[in-house]
């Protein structure tokens, strides 16, 4: 049942989170064009700890790649779906609909949905795996680079300019990792995720019809 309940509901669910279905063709060019500049500038500036522009250049262009890409996103979907509130309201009535469509009217039967979809989240979802990995490099990066500053410190602008470098290494491998994020959902995590937001749409018609 839980399969079916998942089935019909996932055919007209609108997930706000990666909705990116719209999002103009210049949106991601000048997206990618920012994240290139910014590897073209960490890499050019790296190792030397001199090429002071280039590192805060790399910086600049990171962090606008991210919040541009966001910002035209977060229109994109307010523009095609409405606020998150309505959203919320068109999802949960469609929860309610493929509920009764099931004849599961009993909060005894919705609690059983519930415990099944905790059941099969149990499962370690496979990009955790990369997320750990991803994370194990920036910690081979932070902790030798706080060690070596401290030989550093009587050199001002030489310390500055290295931390600088390190944080836009770091800064690099988290915003390639906002785009690879969406291919893996698709790709790896996909039944992971929808059972999650499976579970917690149950969880909140359990709350709102239910409880009093």
């Amino acid at each position: 049942m839980l399969k079916v309940v998942s089935e019909a509901f996932f055919k007209h669910y609108i997930d706000r989170e990666l909705h990116i279905k719209g999002i103009r063709w210049y949106v991601w060019i000048g997206s990618l064009s920012l994240i290139m500049l910014m590897m073209f500038f960490i890499l050019y500036a790296y190792p030397s700890t001199q090429k002071f522009r280039y590192i805060i250049g790399s910086i600049v262009c990171g962090i606008a790649s991210v919040i541009y890409f966001k910002h035209e996103k977060n229109k994109n979907s307010h523009t095609q779906l409405g606020n998150e509130k309505e959203t919320f309201q068109g999802n949960i009535q469609l929860m309610r609909k493929v509920l009764i469509e099931n004849n599961i009217i009993k909060l005894e039967q919705l609690n059983m949905l519930i415990n099944l979809a905790e059941a099969e989240l149990t499962g370690l979802r496979l990009s955790e795996k990369l997320r750990k990995w991803l994370y194990g490099i920036i910690s081979t990066i932070l902790i030798p680079s706080t060690a070596f500053v401290s030989t550093l410190i009587g050199n001002y602008e030489q310390t500055i300019n290295y931390v600088l470098q390190v944080f836009s290494l770091v800064l690099m491998l988290l915003v390639i990792y906002q785009p690879i994020k969406y291919l893996l959902y698709w790709s790896l995590d996909t039944e992971f995720h929808q059972m999650l937001i499976l579970k917690r749409h149950l969880e909140d018609v359990k709350m709102l019809d239910y409880v009093r």
